[in-house]
């Protein structure tokens, strides 16, 4: 099974969105294994510097099994149906600005 790793830092920082989190995936048995793998890779890492207590630290850490179903976002395509119905509005609004100012001239000038 694939599992899902979340560690967090209490109170992440004000400047980009997903500060003070990180991801990562671990391959287990179950999620008890997950979490012993990443203990131990973690743990690992205290001989270069020292992850529970650092500025990089860690205060929070959660394990999500990855089940079979999954989906992608297909963010290009998204930004182009985004940016299509912009457009679409932002014709409706000046037609509508035009249709009105039309007759407004017409009631005027008859």
């Amino acid at each position: 099974m694939r599992y899902l790793i979340v560690e967090r830092q209490d109170g992440g920082c004000d400047y980009t969105i997903g500060c003070g989190v990180n991801i990562t995936f671990v391959t287990a048995d179950d999620i008890d294994d997950a979490m012993r793998k990443y203990k131990r890779n973690y743990e690992g890492e205290y001989k270069t510097h020292n992850p529970l207590r650092d500025e990089m630290a860690v205060d929070n850490v959660e394990v999500f099994e990855i089940t079979g179903t999954s989906a992608e976002i297909n963010v290009k395509a998204w930004r182009e149906e985004i940016d299509r119905r912009v457009e679409a509005n932002k014709r409706q609004k000046a037609d509508l600005a035009e249709r009105a100012e039309f007759e407004r001239l017409k009631k005027k000038y008859g």
